[in-house]
């Protein structure tokens, strides 16, 4: 493994929509417990509530990312079931 891969980092910061955290590659940490990442670029500061090891963090984006598909889906079948009940009474009341 190449030393720049082994010491990556990857940041998890608080976020307001499922699944509640973003995260990214560190690439600077300041001495503010802030850090800046290339997918935001610099001058973008973030507090993380947790920094890990790359390998360690891309195994959590993933998971997270897969959670958030499951979830996707979940909620395209209740939309759809609620949304097919619905337009049987609607229909039993002729509704159009």
């Amino acid at each position: 493994m190449d030393n720049n891969k082994k010491n990556k980092q990857m940041a998890f910061w608080r976020h307001d929509q499922y699944p509640y955290l973003l995260c990214g590659t560190v690439t600077k940490t300041l001495s503010n417990d802030y850090v800046e990442t290339k997918e935001y670029g610099a001058g973008t500061t973030i507090k993380p509530c947790l920094i890990l090891p790359f390998e360690k963090g891309c195994e959590l984006r993933n998971e997270l990312q897969e959670l958030q598909i499951g979830r996707n889906v979940a909620i395209i079948a209740v939309n759809l079931d609620w949304n097919n009940k619905l337009n049987d009474i609607k229909k039993d009341f002729g509704i159009v």
